[in-house]
């Protein structure tokens, strides 16, 4: 990152934690000087979603599909 002024990093995804499937996300941020971390807060993805996402539809799909959600402003 050499004569960087501002690089930002973003992550999002599921993460498996003893039974229970997350979605976290976690970002980097560094300014040429120094880096700062952060996170989210993860929330519980109930298992039939973490299903249709291992099917290969990403979150907003998998809401749709398991009949949670019908909103169209969910992307």
């Amino acid at each position: 990152m050499a004569n960087c002024s501002l690089a930002i990093g973003m992550e999002s995804g599921l993460v498996p934690f003893d039974g229970i499937t997350f979605d976290f996300g976690a970002c980097a941020i560094y300014d040429g000087k120094k880096t700062n971390c952060g996170t989210t807060s993860g929330f519980v993805i109930p298992t039939r979603l973490v299903w249709l996402i291992h099917q290969g539809n990403d979150l907003s799909q998998a809401g749709k599909l398991a009949g949670i959600t019908n909103n169209p402003k969910i992307v």
